[in-house]
């Protein structure tokens, strides 16, 4: 009920928001709309039997966000055959999108196409409602919805934002091969909402109308009553000559007591142990470079058949008495190193640290023998790169970079189970610009509720605009 009250204050902030645009002076999110132009919606939502819904989740983006294609056909359909390569341009939540062109200028042809990495919705767009951008401790999980709005247009004469594609030197290459990489798997845990900071007050817990620390999706609370909570990583990969584990965590008291906390790691036999205090609703971030962050020789992680697997253990709480006592896991990562081997059949996302002469890598690990090729996606350096594969290997040399980049690999699947996800259909959109044909009196409103011959939600808007109904500039 909180959460459902919170949802109809913000659609009233809306309103208002909306009739007062012109003299308000932060952003609204809309800064990015060119009212001249049309555009051409789509929506990019989780992968179908992805784990999105569930508890647990070993996040590395690519369980959720696939590389998309819109075709040439597609194009056509809308009335954009004509439109040059380098014309196009993509927008999500008022950031432009890189495009990959099949070509990179002129007319595309009948089997040509535009890629880019499709992500769902995060919860990046939320971290305004918050009174502070440190309150919000899950940025995965979107509060209303996980599907993301795409909306591609034409930009003519324009830089518009383009991956380069790179040729790929593998099979000339002199650089030795990178033995492995540090992989970061994100347990951004959807068992639940939290409700945030609150307060104890007569044996209720009272909360703000605002959205408070710590607010969001989480784990389901643990404490005196229900025991542990576990989660299992599975097929780390982990590479066993490298660098120690490294482990963080949010964690979030839910009753008005100070408690310890406890996370062990176990394999077999042995746990390793790290305990903290949590006071009262109060919210503990364990974060790198804060105390303690948890290091874990590789050691933990057992050897067991092809696979690694890591148990995580977080420990009730220890209030003899206090029956009520309850925390929250709301988010954990991992840091370790690992073999290139992916152990996946769709896209995955790792980090490679920077180079000054490039690094040669061979990915195993694939999990389907109908893919023959694959491609590399540089989301830091805006870089595509087409693998070589060898025998049940795919190799590719990134080129020198100044900087840490995020890469994407993702296979090419052939038809009929075409991968990257195809983009079926756009929708044409047009934008009201409010500043040019303002209103006092904005009413937010359901396209089904808008019946054509019998509209009452117009009617109603139509009354409020006359002398009767207050003589508002009212708008629907």
């Amino acid at each position: 009920m909180p959460f459902l009250y919170k949802q109809l204050m913000l659609s009233l902030s809306m309103w208002i928001v909306v009739g007062s645009s012109v003299a308000q002076p932060y952003p609204y999110g809309n800064e990015w709309i060119d009212y001249n132009k049309t555009y051409y919606k789509f929506k990019v939502f989780p992968n179908s039997g992805s784990t999105s819904a569930q508890n647990n989740n070993n996040d590395n983006k690519a369980n959720f966000s696939v590389v998309h294609r819109i075709q040439q056909n597609t194009l056509v359909a809308n009335g954009l055959g004509n439109v040059q390569a380098q014309d196009f341009q993509l927008w999500r939540n008022g950031e432009e999108v890189a495009l990959y062109t099949s070509v990179a200028s002129g007319s595309l042809g009948g089997s040509d196409f535009i890629e880019f990495w499709g992500e769902i919705n995060d919860a990046k767009p939320d971290r305004a409602l918050f009174r502070s951008a440190g309150d919000q401790f899950n940025a995965r999980w979107n509060l209303f919805t996980d599907t993301a709005c795409y909306y591609l247009t034409v930009n003519a004469g324009a830089a518009n934002k383009r991956f380069a594609a790179v040729p790929n030197t593998a099979a000339t290459t002199t650089l030795p091969v990178e033995p492995f990489f540090m992989h970061t798997i994100k347990i951004n845990y959807k068992a639940t909402r939290f409700g945030g900071f609150g307060v104890d007050i007569g044996g209720k817990i009272v909360r703000s109308a605002n959205f408070d620390a710590g607010e969001g999706w989480s784990d389901r609370f643990y404490g005196n009553e229900n025991g542990n909570r576990q989660t299992l990583l599975t097929g780390l990969k982990i590479f066993r000559n490298g660098p120690p584990l490294t482990f963080r965590y949010s964690a979030a008291g839910q009753a008005g007591y100070n408690r310890d906390i406890s996370v062990s790691f176990r394999n077999r036999t042995t746990p390793v142990v790290n305990d903290t205090v949590v006071n009262t609703f109060r919210l503990r971030r364990l974060t790198p470079g804060s105390s303690p962050l948890i290091s874990l020789p590789t050691s933990v992680v057992p050897v067991e058949g092809t696979d690694d697997n890591l148990r995580i253990i977080y420990r009730s709480p220890n209030n003899p008495g206090q029956d009520r006592d309850e925390l929250r896991v709301l988010e954990a990562e991992l840091v370790y190193p690992r073999h290139f081997d992916f152990n996946t059949t769709s896209d995955f996302e790792f980090s490679m640290p920077p180079t000054a002469t490039g690094q040669f890598i061979k990915i195993r690990g694939f999990l389907n023998a109908t893919v023959n090729n694959a491609v590399l996606y540089d989301l830091t350096n805006l870089q595509r790169i087409e693998t070589v594969r060898n025998n049940n290997e795919f190799w590719f040399v990134l080129p020198p970079s100044a900087m840490a980049r995020k890469v994407i690999f993702s296979p090419v699947y052939p038809a009929p189970n075409i991968v990257p996800r195809l983009v079926q259909s756009l929708e044409p959109k047009t934008f009201t610009n409010y500043a040019q044909n303002p209103g006092n009196y904005l009413i937010l409103s359901n396209s089904r509720l808008l019946t054509p011959g019998n509209n009452h939600v117009q009617a109603y808007a139509d009354y409020r605009s006359s002398a009767g109904g207050g003589g508002y500039a009212a708008k629907v």
